[in-house]
Parts: structure tokens; C-alpha cells; sequence
């Protein structure tokens, strides 16, 4: 099946590059090329994005086609799933075709109808309000190439809750200034490539909000900061996210924010360990052990099958040893509230309906508590 791209796009070239002013699209995710016409999307435009665009500053400029399938280099049908995730395509318009664009084609996708955008590697910057008032865009995936989000860019965009950044030789990013602009929660999705190797980490950077706060004696506005969000925001080093300085964080947290989230940042690390120090995750282990009924529940009602088995294999598994302070506790050592845990866990599962995870913690318990046979003494 070919990979079809419905969108369509209004740019121009500037030094042997293109910068893309708008986006035509019926979806709701605006996925930038890599390239058109041959040249490398590098930019976009101020405003791109939002609905307060003047119209008139489209007079002239180009557009690619329109309902055109496109399989972008080096990218087969077999893979179009993959290559669709990470966002990259390559756009390119036949000489010969016109340039002008009725506006009743495609309407522009901007404003409250963007929920997700898929930035390239090839671009450098984003111009100025280029989101500003989309108040429903929620998911933005760049690269680490980006160098430079222009002023206001996220002005009135306050449902954003996920990013997802790929670095490649270098970890260098502008995540920093990103979330610094967004001081909601935040789920980050963090990957990086390096000599053919992949890593991948998922951080959750708690919200945070700040007041001001009038001292009339001594006629002055004291700012007061609520939440650790941006305690954890400063966890850089220039534009290197530092692991160490964001796990080291989690007492803090742990006393200002929900178990919710606190329960997402303890997954987070522990399901994916990049640079996770043992120090680090005994911290968070013990976090989960002393509130295992908690977390049980909480793994239940994602409703997530691999997040599931990691938690009860983590837990259960004999062979591993969990840290609790200074003592060691194995899964043998506390079996009757193990198995308690288990059937607890069972329980909800069959109250939210939720047949995979049933099947799958009744399994367990068969596995690692197999009912005794009952002997006689003569």
C-alpha cells in the first residue's frame, strides 16, 4: 500500500531553502517535509500556524500539489507504519504544474483544528507566534537541528502535554527552552542516536505556575513559584539534559506532587533505564515497593498490557532483588502479601473489563504461587 499525503503546503525558496508559510489539510496533524522542490525545508514562517495569519502575506507564493502520493527515499511499503511515526517525507512538484491554489481546496489547517505537529530534521527555525492561540495542538515532535523557536511561539497553546525529541551525535536539543514556554506537564519522549546505537528515555516534568504576590510594607511584588515542575526544568547543563540532576529530584516531588504523576515518573525511569544510576534506582525502587498496592492498581487501570507485565515481572521475579532503604526484599520473603496483591489486582481488572490484564494476572498467580499438595502424616 502506498504511503498518500494529503496535505498541502504554501512556501518559498530563500537562499536555497524553502520556508513553508502554510499548511492545507483536512487532518489534524500537520506532518512538515523534509524537502521540497529539491530544497530543504529549513524554516517556518511567523504565524504559520495560527489563525490570525493576514492572508495577504500567501499573495505569491507557491504551493505543492495537492492529493499526490508520495513515497519519501529510501522508505518501501513495508515500512510506511515506521516512517510514519517518525515523521520525515520528502515533497516534490512536477515543473510543468501550476503554482496557484483555489481556497476552497483544502481548508488551512490552523488554530483550534492543529492537535499534533511533526517537525523534520532539516529544520532550523520556527518563526515568531508561529502557534500562536492553537489551543487544541496537544503532541510537537522535533529534532535537535532545531536551534531557534522565535518569540511567542507557544503563546495560548496550553493543552501541549507531549514531546518527543530525537538527538543524533550530539544531545544537545532546545528541549530546555521548550518547556520553559510550556509549563504544563509534560510527557517527554526522548531519543537518541549515536554509532548505530538507540537509546530512548521517558521523563514526566510535573506543571508548575507563578504568582505574584504584593508585600505592601515593603512595596515591592514577591513571585512565588507553586509545584517542583520548574525545579525540574532546570535539570540542564547549557542545552544537555543532565539524568543525574532530574532523578536526584525525586524526593522533592515526591511530597508536592499527585501519586498519579509520581507513578508515571517511577515507570518512566525504571522501564527505561538510559543513564539511570543504581543509587538512582534504588530511590525509585523503594518509592514503588512501599506503595506497591498503589502502583498495582495504577497498572491496572492504564489498561496497558506491556506496562502490566513489566510491573508484575519486576516485582514478582524471584531472581531480582528489591531495595527498600537498607533492606533487601525478595519476592519469596513476602509472598502472602504478594499473592493478596495479585488477586486485589485481579479483582479491579475484572471490574474495568479489562480481559487482557485478567488473563494475564490469573496466569501469574498460577505461576508464582502453585498450590501446595496437601500430604498426611501417619
Amino acid at each position: 500500500m502506498e504511503l498518500t499525503y494529503t496535505q498541502q503546503f504554501a512556501y518559498e525558496i530563500q537562499e536555497n531553502s524553502a520556508v513553508i508559510w502554510r499548511c492545507f489539510s483536512r487532518t489534524k496533524t500537520a506532518e512538515i517535509p523534509e524537502s521540497i522542490d529539491g530544497y530543504p525545508v529549513t524554516a517556518l514562517a511567523p504565524y504559520a500556524f495560527s489563525s490570525h495569519m493576514d492572508e495577504r502575506e500567501l499573495e505569491g507564493k507557491k504551493y505543492t500539489m495537492p492529493g499526490q502520493e508520495h513515497r519519501p527515499n529510501g522508505v518501501s511499503a513495508a515500512s510506511t507504519e515506521e516512517h510514519s511515526e517518525k515523521g520525515a517525507s520528502v515533497w516534490h512538484r512536477e515543473k510543468d504544474t501550476p503554482v496557484l491554489r483555489e481556497k476552497e481546496d483544502t481548508p488551512a489547517l490552523c488554530g483550534e483544528n492543529l492537535e499534533e505537529v511533526i517537525l523534520p530534521e532539516s529544520l532550523a527555525k520556527v518563526g515568531r507566534y508561529c502557534f500562536y492561540n492553537c489551543q487544541n495542538l496537544k503532541k510537537i515532535t522535533f529534532s535537535g537541528t532545531l536551534r531557534d523557536w522565535g518569540s511567542g511561539a507557544f503563546t495560548g497553546c496550553h493543552k501541549v502535554d507531549h514531546l518527543a525529541v530525537t538527538m543524533k551525535t550530539s544531545e544537545e536539543s532546545t528541549l530546555k527552552e521548550v518547556l520553559q514556554e510550556l509549563p504544563e506537564e509534560m510527557k517527554v519522549d526522548y531519543y537518541y542516536e549515536t554509532g548505530g546505537e538507540k537509546h530512548y528515555a521517558r521523563l514526566i516534568f510535573p506543571e508548575f505556575f507563578e504568582e505574584g504576590v504584593e508585600n505592601t510594607p515593603a512595596r515591592i511584588l514577591v513571585t512565588h513559584v507553586h509545584g517542583s515542575g520548574l525545579y525540574y526544568r532546570n535539570c540542564f547543563r547549557h542545552r544537555t539534559f543532565n539524568f543525574a540532576e532530574y532523578d536526584c529530584r525525586f524526593p522533592y516531588a515526591a511530597v508536592q506532587e499527585s501519586f498519579r504523576l509520581l507513578a508515571a515518573m517511577v515507570e518512566g525511569r525504571l522501564r527505561f533505564p538510559y543513564k539511570l544510576s543504581g543509587e538512582a534506582r534504588e530511590r525509585y525502587m523503594g518509592y514503588l515497593l512501599e506503595k506497591k498496592e498503589a502502583f498495582g492498581r495504577y497498572f491496572v487501570e492504564k489498561k496497558d498490557g506491556k506496562a502490566l507485565s513489566w510491573f508484575v515481572e519486576t516485582l514478582f521475579d524471584s531472581e531480582k532483588v528489591l531495595m527498600t532503604g537498607e533492606q533487601s526484599v525478595s519476592a519469596k520473603a513476602s509472598a502472602p502479601e504478594n499473592q493478596n496483591l495479585l488477586e486485589q489486582m485481579t479483582e479491579v481488572a475484572a471490574r474495568l473489563h479489562f480481559s487482557e490484564g485478567v488473563s494475564y494476572l490469573m496466569d501469574c498467580r498460577h505461576r508464582y504461587f502453585k498450590p501446595r499438595k496437601k500430604t498426611f502424616d501417619l
